[in-house]
């Protein structure tokens, strides 16, 4: 059965630089967004889709009809929160986990496509729920414009490397970038000393 005998309207949020669809009939939100997602690649292939499940239970439902509708489809699933604000209780590990991992991918996403602004304030949400994602630290830090070799996000690159349970990816991952803001900031002998650090780690 084609879109137009079932009334979705495609072409209208296709032909609209932004569109919100409400109140489709669960069912056919996952169908509507497949063909909206096959509209764009035939078309603006960076146009992101975005759509609001009212519950958990409802996520997991559209996930399972998007892989049937659309498998070929990127998709990036952000669970809520657990937990309400102030609650003593800690959020559950996994779904601290699923969020860090979908805003990693968000921002990487963003970083590729050139929207680097999008991509530093994704960066800066993963850090402040998890200060340790050393390689969000990095690939952030690879984005950010900073002042100077004394500038605060040079000496959060320092304590990072300098942390005794860093992983040697993530030790390269860092150095790296360390090398790579001190030499935009003219800094040139202490970043060519970061970058040749990061090879050292990289062979270990």
């Amino acid at each position: 059965m084609s879109d137009a005998k079932l009334n979705l309207p495609v072409d209208r949020l296709l032909g609209a630089k932004r569109a919100i669809a409400s109140g489709v009939p669960e069912g056919f939100d996952a169908l509507l967004i497949a063909l909206l997602s096959q509209g764009a690649r035939g078309g603006d292939k960076r146009a992101p889709i975005l759509h609001i499940a009212r519950d958990s239970q409802r996520l997991t439902a559209l996930e399972d009809a998007l892989h049937f509708f659309a498998p070929n489809v990127k998709r990036l699933s952000l669970p809520a929160w657990d937990s309400v604000p102030y609650d003593r209780v800690a959020p559950n590990a996994e779904i601290v986990a699923e969020r860090i991992a979908t805003l990693a991918n968000l921002a990487n996403l963003e970083s590729d496509l050139g929207q680097r602004d999008a991509a530093l304030a994704t960066y800066e949400k993963i850090l402040a729920i998890d200060p340790g994602y050393h390689e969000a630290l990095a690939r952030y830090a690879n984005l950010k414009a900073v002042s100077g070799p004394d500038d605060p996000l040079v000496a959060r690159l320092r304590q990072a490397l300098a942390a005794p349970s860093v992983a040697p990816a993530d030790k390269t991952s860092l150095a790296f970038a360390l090398g790579n803001v001190l030499d935009s900031c003219g800094a040139y002998d202490q970043g060519g000393r970061s970058l040749g650090s990061s090879n050292r780690f990289g062979h270990r």
